[in-house]
């Protein structure tokens, strides 16, 4: 175990004004997809557990619940990949969600790069991980809204809203 110096998290970086820089975010890619091409699984792969150091060297961090797989078992990096794209979707551009795909996509075998390189396959990524975000929010909106929480909630004819506190 070691400190990083100098580290910031994707979230913080993503709360930031600057938002993440396609060089950042291939950083985070590689080192994503260093770990899936070795066969670990995350399992709790989300924006607080990636953190960018001074040097722009991305670290992975809490790794508590990783677990290594065969390999074979794309099912599993699916779900660590669409979990991070849930947590950091809303606030990162089409730009870097594409620089860390390609990045993330450079370091896998040469079987999973052809298989995962299809037409259309980052966008069914992207689209399971609007659903899992919708799903988590309905799931935790308790914890959103409480005091110490992010979020408002704000009655509309549909129903209910949950609104960022920082949002214009």
């Amino acid at each position: 175990m070691t400190a990083v110096e100098r580290a910031t998290s994707l979230a913080e970086l993503l709360r930031g004004t600057t938002g993440l820089s396609p060089r950042v975010a291939r950083s985070l890619g590689r080192a994503v997809g260093r770990a899936h091409a070795l066969g670990l699984r995350h399992g709790d792969l989300h924006g607080g557990n990636l953190l960018v150091d001074g040097s722009g060297r991305a670290w992975i961090i809490d790794l508590a619940s990783a677990r290594r797989t065969s390999g074979a078992e794309e099912a599993l990096l699916r779900e660590d990949l669409v979990s991070l794209l849930a947590d950091s979707l809303e606030r990162c551009s089409r730009t870097g969600i594409l620089a860390f795909a390609a990045a993330w996509l450079a370091e896998q075998p040469e079987a999973r790069r052809a298989a995962w390189a299809e037409p259309g396959h980052l966008d069914g990524l992207v689209a399971e991980a609007r659903v899992h975000r919708r799903r988590s929010l309905r799931r935790h909106a308790d914890r959103w809204t409480r005091p110490s929480g992010l979020c408002d909630e704000h009655s509309v004819a549909a129903g209910s809203l949950l609104v960022a506190r920082d949002a214009p």
